[in-house]
């Protein structure tokens, strides 16, 4: 529980965390839509296929008992996870900032999906989607990130949305990728990632060469 206090003081003040992170602006003052889209030819990724490191996360789907469990995707893209896995889960859920990925994703009319429009730097996100999970996919949490305030409001928000020994999963490839045009530091390394997942109560895990989580452990 202390931890996860002293990450709620962090959205107070701007506190450092002994990371990469530190060298950015605490924050950016862009409250009603935060963080740094890519160049418009990158955005729309409704009829695109799935990047590698989105496929490696898949495959380590794949290999999980997923039976009663639930799933938030953040930027659903084309929604080939959902098509995927949606058989396996009993919930998917996912969020976009994207019209087009939106309106692709409800044509396919999957019982068990539902997806939002929503910013995953928005502090109301726990609120709206009402409901807990067991994964959160995540192929770029920091990539987009336009300041820290919003990035740990990012983190508070998945561990606000984990059940207890949930998981967020990312890629290396995904972690160090920073969109254009925004500032190339924001991708982070796997040390990095580890330490600032400690500090909101989460434990890392390496589950392939590629594929990186934090656990969310039990609050006391």
């Amino acid at each position: 529980m202390k931890k996860f206090n002293d990450a709620l003081l962090w959205l107070k003040s701007p506190h450092k965390t002994s990371t990469s992170v530190d060298r950015f602006r605490w924050n950016c003052a862009n409250d009603s839509n935060p963080g740094i889209d890519e160049v418009p030819e990158w955005q729309d990724w409704s009829e695109r296929g799935s990047t590698p490191d989105q496929k490696r996360i898949e495959a380590f789907l794949n290999s999980q008992v997923l039976s009663e469990k639930t799933l938030l995707h953040v930027g659903v893209g084309s929604s080939q996870l959902a098509l995927n896995f949606h058989l396996r889960l009993s919930a998917i859920d996912g969020i976009t900032i994207q019209e087009a990925e939106l309106k692709k994703a409800r044509e396919l009319n999957i019982p068990n999906y539902r997806v939002f429009l929503l910013n995953k730097f928005s502090p109301e996100i726990p609120a709206i989607l009402g409901r807990t999970y067991d994964f959160v996919v995540d192929n770029n949490p920091s990539s987009f990130s336009c300041c820290r305030k919003h990035f740990f409001i990012m983190l508070r928000n998945y561990s606000s949305l984990l059940n207890d020994n949930g998981l967020i999963l990312t890629d290396k490839m995904g972690l160090g990728w920073s969109t254009q045009p925004n500032d190339p530091r924001w991708g982070l390394s796997r040390q990095d990632w580890f330490k600032i997942g400690a500090r909101f109560g989460f434990r890392p895990a390496q589950f392939t060469d590629w594929v990186l989580g934090l656990e969310k452990t039990p609050q006391a």
